[in-house]
């Protein structure tokens, strides 16, 4: 028994040994290359859109990241300019009494009214500004701008420059002479290329009060 299947195994693999060798003709392996070929080229062509959409999905992100922080950068420059604006205006308010404020913009005098616009909140140095002024206002002015670029507590009046940055009308030949005026009353001691220093040490609210308050007769 174990000789015949010995046998038959010996006579399987002869007759496998002996059987010719399949060589596919040239049509078919023609064929197989065209259709391997068509295959790597249907891959690369879905490798290639699946990166053309993930390149095009993310520079919409990039974009769309970018419009919005060029948004929220706009709208907070815009907020701070917009509240530089509102600060810069309301400093050329100048209050006088409860119901009433200066304005030096136009140099003008404004009824303010509580139940319609919100409380006008004047500079500390705008702070208790006597109500009498005289007839021509002029002297009266020069000082409430001047205490608007340096403050009521100061003891010395800026130089003409500090008019212009704060956006006041204001040129070197009228300083001149208001100082020329306030010098000869001898409120001021003024002297060429030193600081304007008001007299007796008193500050821009005292030198305030002698040009407004009118002299009684004598």
């Amino acid at each position: 028994m174990r000789r015949a299947v010995l046998v038959i195994i010996l006579a399987v693999l002869l007759v496998s040994c002996a059987s010719p060798t399949y060589l596919p003709d040239e049509a078919t392996l023609a064929e197989r290359e065209a259709q391997e070929y068509a295959t790597r080229v249907t891959r690369g062509a879905w490798a290639w859109r699946v990166f053309l959409s993930f390149a095009i999905i993310m520079l919409a992100i990039l974009s769309g990241l970018v419009f919005f922080l060029a948004q929220v950068r706009y709208k907070v420059a815009d907020a701070e300019a917009r509240k530089k604006s509102a600060d810069a205006r309301r400093a050329l308010l100048v209050a006088i009494d409860a119901h009433t404020v200066l304005d030096l913009y136009d140099n003008s005098i404004r009824g303010v009214s509580f139940s319609q616009t919100p409380t006008v909140i004047p500079p500390p140095f705008a702070a208790a500004i006597p109500q009498q002024v005289k007839a021509d206002g002029s002297l009266a002015r020069f000082l409430i701008e001047a205490a608007a670029i340096v403050g009521w507590d100061s003891d010395t009046l800026p130089r003409w420059e500090r008019w212009k940055e704060k956006g006041y009308q204001m040129t070197g030949s009228e300083w001149m002479r208001r100082t020329d005026e306030l010098a000869a009353m001898e409120l001021i001691v003024k002297a060429p290329g030193q600081t304007t220093m008001i007299a007796d040490g008193c500050d821009l609210r005292t030198l305030y009060d002698e040009v407004s308050t009118p002299t009684p007769p004598q």
